[in-house]
């Protein structure tokens, strides 16, 4: 992934890559879509 791991660790929740769905990931997780 693109995100560095210093970030990643500090990090609460983290989505899969965009070409893995991961837009519609976090919109799920966050309940900003059904």
């Amino acid at each position: 992934t693109l995100a560095r791991a210093e970030l990643k660790e500090k990090a609460d929740y983290i989505t899969t890559d965009c070409d893995k769905d991961g837009i519609y990931n976090a919109c799920k997780h966050f309940k900003w879509i059904d």
